[in-house]
């Protein structure tokens, strides 16, 4: 993870929820399983893992940062929700792994390197990075992108 693109905040509540730098989580468990239903995992996707899997996070409001909830828990969150793969993958044009939980929706890291966020709803864009998506979601003003399907 790119450190100068994380804002001091986002930072901090990493570090408090257990992150470190050089920080390497073993995801291979949750890996094989998810590829046994058919999930393809990819580079960018086991990168964020290693990082950050097992990672929880729950923030209250601290202004100008809005609460938060999510986690880097990609068997709890996405197991048995292998059917809206194929509609994710063809609105987003992107070959999808999923890497955790936010607001009770499924994330999703792309071959790109964008996350998206999938609900039966639809899939959201919610950052062009990790990085992105983690300052995002502690932004008063952040406003998620529909892809495809609304």
């Amino acid at each position: 993870m790119n450190l100068a693109r994380l804002d001091e905040y986002t930072q901090r509540v990493l570090s408090e929820a257990g992150w470190y730098c050089g920080r390497r989580f073993d995801c291979g468990n949750w890996i094989e399983l998810l590829k046994r239903e058919g999930y393809q995992p990819h580079a960018y996707a086991l990168e964020i893992l290693a990082e950050l899997g097992d990672i929880y996070i729950c923030t209250k409001p601290a202004p100008p940062h809005c609460a938060a909830t999510f986690n880097f828990n990609p068997y709890d969150s996405a197991s048995g929700e292998y059917d809206r793969m194929g509609d994710f993958q063809n609105d987003s044009h992107d070959l999808l792994f999923p890497i955790g939980e936010c607001f009770q929706n499924i994330l999703y890291a792309g071959t790109s390197r964008r996350i998206y966020s999938g609900s039966w709803v639809g899939l959201q864009l919610v950052g062009e990075s990790i990085e992105d998506f983690l300052n995002n979601m502690f932004s008063d003003d952040f406003v998620p992108v529909n892809i495809g399907r609304e």
